[in-house]
Protein backbone atom coordinates (compact mmCIF):
# COMPACT_ATOMS: atom_id res chain seq x y z
CA UNK A 1 0.00 0.00 0.00
CA UNK A 2 1.18 3.18 -1.14
CA UNK A 3 0.70 6.85 0.99
CA UNK A 4 -1.43 7.91 -1.82
CA UNK A 5 -4.15 5.48 -1.06
CA UNK A 6 -6.76 5.23 0.62
CA UNK A 7 -7.87 2.08 2.74
CA UNK A 8 -11.48 2.37 4.10
CA UNK A 9 -11.53 0.21 8.12
CA UNK A 10 -13.16 -3.15 7.49
CA UNK A 11 -16.74 -3.10 8.08
CA UNK A 12 -19.04 -5.78 8.87
CA UNK A 13 -21.99 -6.56 6.61
CA UNK A 14 -24.90 -9.46 6.47
CA UNK A 15 -24.81 -10.77 2.91
CA UNK A 16 -27.38 -13.27 1.15
CA UNK A 17 -25.81 -16.47 -0.58
CA UNK A 18 -26.63 -15.89 -4.16
CA UNK A 19 -29.35 -18.65 -4.62
CA UNK A 20 -30.95 -18.22 -1.08
CA UNK A 21 -34.57 -17.92 -0.47
CA UNK A 22 -36.09 -15.76 2.65
CA UNK A 23 -36.74 -17.18 6.00
CA UNK A 24 -39.05 -16.20 7.97
CA UNK A 25 -35.94 -15.34 10.62
CA UNK A 26 -34.50 -12.78 7.63
CA UNK A 27 -38.38 -11.52 6.77
CA UNK A 28 -38.33 -10.58 10.48
CA UNK A 29 -35.26 -9.34 10.81
CA UNK A 30 -36.12 -6.89 7.51
CA UNK A 31 -39.61 -6.02 9.04
CA UNK A 32 -38.96 -5.72 12.32
CA UNK A 33 -35.28 -3.42 12.43
CA UNK A 34 -34.68 -2.96 8.97
CA UNK A 35 -37.88 -1.93 6.99
CA UNK A 36 -37.14 -2.28 3.67
CA UNK A 37 -34.00 -4.04 3.97
CA UNK A 38 -32.61 -5.79 1.14
CA UNK A 39 -29.47 -7.90 1.43
CA UNK A 40 -27.05 -8.09 -1.03
CA UNK A 41 -24.88 -10.77 -2.03
CA UNK A 42 -20.99 -10.75 -1.35
CA UNK A 43 -20.01 -10.38 -5.36
CA UNK A 44 -23.13 -7.65 -5.98
CA UNK A 45 -21.10 -5.28 -3.05
CA UNK A 46 -17.46 -6.41 -4.36
CA UNK A 47 -18.81 -4.97 -7.78
CA UNK A 48 -20.39 -2.12 -6.04
CA UNK A 49 -17.13 -0.81 -4.63
CA UNK A 50 -15.02 -2.01 -7.52
CA UNK A 51 -17.10 0.53 -9.87
CA UNK A 52 -16.66 3.47 -7.61
CA UNK A 53 -12.89 2.81 -7.72
CA UNK A 54 -12.17 0.84 -4.74
CA UNK A 55 -10.16 -2.79 -4.90
CA UNK A 56 -11.08 -5.57 -2.16
CA UNK A 57 -7.79 -5.92 -0.22
CA UNK A 58 -9.38 -7.92 2.96
CA UNK A 59 -12.83 -10.38 3.18
CA UNK A 60 -13.18 -12.52 6.06
CA UNK A 61 -16.25 -14.85 7.64
CA UNK A 62 -16.44 -14.02 11.39
CA UNK A 63 -18.95 -16.40 13.25
CA UNK A 64 -20.72 -13.78 15.13
CA UNK A 65 -23.74 -16.73 16.52
CA UNK A 66 -21.41 -16.36 19.80
CA UNK A 67 -21.91 -12.59 19.64
CA UNK A 68 -25.25 -12.81 19.21
CA UNK A 69 -25.90 -15.48 22.34
CA UNK A 70 -23.70 -13.18 24.00
CA UNK A 71 -25.94 -10.35 23.58
CA UNK A 72 -28.80 -11.97 24.30
CA UNK A 73 -27.42 -13.38 27.48
CA UNK A 74 -26.31 -10.16 28.63
CA UNK A 75 -29.48 -8.16 27.92
CA UNK A 76 -31.44 -10.54 29.36
CA UNK A 77 -29.50 -10.78 32.41
CA UNK A 78 -29.84 -7.12 32.78
CA UNK A 79 -33.10 -6.86 31.76
CA UNK A 80 -34.63 -4.87 35.36
CA UNK A 81 -32.03 -2.22 34.65
CA UNK A 82 -32.94 -2.06 30.60
CA UNK A 83 -36.50 -1.94 31.24
CA UNK A 84 -36.64 1.59 33.44
CA UNK A 85 -34.14 3.07 30.43
CA UNK A 86 -35.80 2.07 27.48
CA UNK A 87 -39.19 0.02 28.29
CA UNK A 88 -40.50 -3.54 27.52
CA UNK A 89 -41.15 -2.91 23.67
CA UNK A 90 -37.38 -2.36 23.15
CA UNK A 91 -36.30 -4.75 24.94
CA UNK A 92 -38.27 -7.21 23.62
CA UNK A 93 -37.08 -5.97 20.14
CA UNK A 94 -33.66 -6.31 20.95
CA UNK A 95 -33.54 -10.14 22.20
CA UNK A 96 -35.63 -10.32 19.43
CA UNK A 97 -32.70 -9.20 16.96
CA UNK A 98 -30.44 -11.26 18.42
CA UNK A 99 -32.10 -14.70 18.21
CA UNK A 100 -32.72 -13.69 14.43
CA UNK A 101 -29.80 -12.69 13.80
CA UNK A 102 -27.96 -16.19 15.09
CA UNK A 103 -31.29 -17.76 13.82
CA UNK A 104 -30.61 -16.64 10.17
CA UNK A 105 -26.81 -17.33 10.30
CA UNK A 106 -27.58 -20.84 11.56
CA UNK A 107 -29.97 -21.45 8.97
CA UNK A 108 -27.09 -19.98 6.32
CA UNK A 109 -29.09 -17.76 4.81
CA UNK A 110 -27.28 -15.04 5.31
CA UNK A 111 -23.59 -15.00 6.73
CA UNK A 112 -21.70 -11.64 8.10
CA UNK A 113 -18.37 -10.89 6.32
CA UNK A 114 -15.91 -8.08 7.43
CA UNK A 115 -14.99 -6.20 4.11
CA UNK A 116 -11.78 -3.77 3.74
CA UNK A 117 -11.10 -1.60 0.56
CA UNK A 118 -8.28 0.19 -0.81
CA UNK A 119 -8.79 3.24 -3.09
CA UNK A 120 -5.59 3.85 -5.24
CA UNK A 121 -5.14 7.40 -4.76
CA UNK A 122 -7.36 8.50 -1.93
CA UNK A 123 -9.84 10.49 -3.59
Amino acid sequence: MTTSSQVLSPHDFFTRFPCGTGTSATFLLGELFFSGMVLMTVADQVAAAEEAGFTLVHDSTPDLRPSCQAWYDRLFAHRDEAVPLVGVRELNRYLMLFVLSWKATDEKYSTAHRLAFEKPGGT
